[in-house]
């Protein structure tokens, strides 16, 4: 017969604390996501500009911009530095200044056509599609490999931080 038992864990204590829980967890979460969409963009990693675009740019004719500087850069996402500049942690998430028209500020986020206007007839852009570009990693079944061994290791943070809470 059992006479004692010695419980050492407390799911009310957890659950108390679950926001905290939360809070702990996606911290660093969301600085190695951010840290990550900087490094993929830096470092070349994303579908190589089309002839055309490369054309525009070194033209200085990107329409965001108006006229803008010539470059010869042919990493995509850069143009003038903002949009990477711009890419930081807040408490709701991952925020960055779009990269696209006022209409579709994420424009390179999803695939599309381009529609017609005047910029689009100008350079002959009519109806091309243009391929995603999507420089942050959203769901688990996209993430690449050096993000998914980040994400074990911060997953174990996880677990860590729920045995705090939940032990006596």
């Amino acid at each position: 017969m059992i006479e004692k038992i010695d419980v050492s864990f407390d799911f009310g204590k957890l659950l108390r604390n679950l926001s905290n829980v939360f809070k702990q967890d996606l911290i660093p979460r969301k600085l190695e996501l951010a840290k990550f969409a900087k490094e993929t963009i830096k470092g070349g990693k994303l579908r190589k500009l089309k002839k055309s675009t490369l054309d525009i740019r070194k033209n200085g004719l990107t329409r965001a911009y108006g006229k803008s500087k010539p470059t010869d850069s042919t990493k995509p996402l850069i143009h003038t530095g903002n949009m990477l500049k711009s890419i930081k942690v807040t408490k709701d998430g991952i925020k960055y200044t779009g990269y696209g028209t006022k209409k579709n500020p994420n424009v390179h986020m999803t695939t599309h056509i381009v529609p017609k206007n005047d910029w689009s007839d100008k350079f002959n852009t009519v109806g091309k599609k243009v391929v995603a570009r999507n420089f942050l990693f959203t769901y688990k079944g996209n993430l690449p490999p050096a993000l998914i061994k980040k994400y074990k290791s911060l997953e174990h943070n996880l677990y860590k931080i729920i045995n705090k809470y939940l032990s006596k």
